[in-house]
């Protein structure tokens, strides 16, 4: 009986492990939020970003994306700042006005025909990236917020 007894505990702890690791991998998997008008990019940024174990949600709008952040609260915001449907800055500040998100960090991803406006960036975006970047640049910028 105590050989029995020993094995039932052997196969309720190896059952037990695996589901903590499996629990642990899964919520510690990090989470990017990517709103980026151009679905060639959108698609390149996924799968750089997937092939390191990154999940990534894509932000269909403004308003899709702001409602995902307030619910699921992602590791870091990839926002290109030409959005079509709200101002990038306005944006962020929605999001650096609510004390939920005001923590996370906001990467702004620009065009080289795109200026940036200094004076509005104060209070919006953690870091800037120039398109095209390398897949080690936006890697490198994203695994700085999420370590």
């Amino acid at each position: 009986m105590g050989n029995q007894t020993r094995q039932r505990q052997e196969r309720f702890l190896s059952r037990r492990i695996v589901m903590l690791t499996t629990f642990e991998t899964q919520r510690i998997q990090p989470t990017v939020l990517l709103l980026e008008k151009n679905p060639a990019v959108c698609k390149i940024i996924q799968w750089t970003l997937q092939r390191r174990h990154i999940r990534v949600a894509m932000g269909g709008n403004a308003i899709d994306a702001l409602t995902f952040i307030l619910n699921e609260k992602p590791g870091v915001i990839l926002l290109d700042t030409s959005i079509p449907d709200l101002d990038a800055y306005q944006f962020c500040q929605i999001i650096r006005k609510n004390v939920e998100s005001q923590h996370i960090p906001i990467i702004f991803l620009h065009g080289k025909h795109h200026m940036l406006d200094r004076e509005r960036t104060v209070a919006g975006p953690t870091k800037w990236l120039q398109k095209p970047f390398s897949s080690e640049e936006l890697l490198q910028s994203i695994k700085s917020f999420l370590l």
